[in-house]
């Protein structure tokens, strides 16, 4: 058990290594975009952000499971159908 400061440090750290790769691309590419690691609840937390920052586009990346995988477990990434 870590405390929330720490585990927020070292899931910061993971996610900024994470990212590198696509920010160097977008960076070589010359495409406008911001980085941003946030914590909390995840639907409310994204639409503070958004509004935050006036973004027009998010662009959330998924774990990467299979079709079957991620319909049985779902993903926050993945639009709800009404």
């Amino acid at each position: 058990f870590l405390p929330e400061e720490k585990r927020h440090e070292l899931t910061t750290h993971h996610a900024e290594s994470i990212l590198k790769p696509a920010e160097q691309m977008l960076r070589s590419a010359g495409v406008p975009h911001r980085i941003h690691i946030e914590y909390g609840e995840i639907a409310h937390t994204i639409v503070r952000t958004a509004h935050r920052f006036g973004c027009t586009s998010i662009i959330m990346g998924t774990r990467g499971m299979g079709r079957i995988a991620t319909l049985l477990l779902g993903s926050i990434a993945t639009p709800r159908m009404s």
